[in-house]
């Protein structure tokens, strides 16, 4: 099975942006989950897509655009939508993926400032409205799992791709 990296952060941190990059450099694939589940079932088909993207990947490192383990309970905190499992739960689910997390995170200013406005079919303009009026608590609630919880974290301001992106090799080949 391939190594996975969860790329997880505030919008306008600039995970798609990484991520885009890391498989542009090679050796990286890449994976979304399709936005928050809507209910329990589209929770478990997202966590499947997660196992199918490894078994896929090959020799490639896995790198997930957010995980529901992480983001589900913090938006649905936010946001007021419903959260389909315990934090506990589904933190098992990805504990045993072994996975490694980079935290995208930059300045509160130069993050809102990126927040695409576009909305999506995850993302309702009045999804987008609550994310942009309540960035400040999202970025609390990222800030406090990730002072638990390992991770690399990364800033467009300061860091580089390629030195992050020799990192999770390292981290890897493992």
């Amino acid at each position: 099975m391939a190594k996975l990296v969860i790329v997880e952060g505030p919008d306008g941190a600039g995970k798609s942006t990484l991520i885009q990059n890391l498989v542009a450099l090679g050796g990286f694939v890449s994976a979304h989950t399709g936005g928050p589940p809507r209910d329990k079932q589209d929770l478990e088909d997202k966590l499947g897509k997660v196992t199918q993207a490894l078994d896929a990947a090959g020799h490639n490192i896995l790198v997930l655009d957010r995980h529901p383990a992480v983001s589900d309970p913090i938006y649905s905190k936010v946001t007021g939508s419903r959260s389909f499992a315990t934090p506990g739960e589904l933190g098992e689910q990805v504990g045993a993926l072994n996975p490694v997390f980079v935290y995208c995170r930059g300045s509160a200013d130069s993050m809102r400032g990126n927040i695409s406005k576009t909305p999506k079919a995850h993302k309702s303009p009045e999804h987008l409205l609550k994310v942009i009026q309540k960035h400040g608590e999202i970025v609390k609630l990222y800030d406090a799992f990730f002072a638990r919880t390992p991770h690399i974290r990364f800033d467009w301001q300061r860091d580089s791709v390629l030195e992050l992106a020799k990192v999770l090799r390292d981290k890897g080949g493992q």
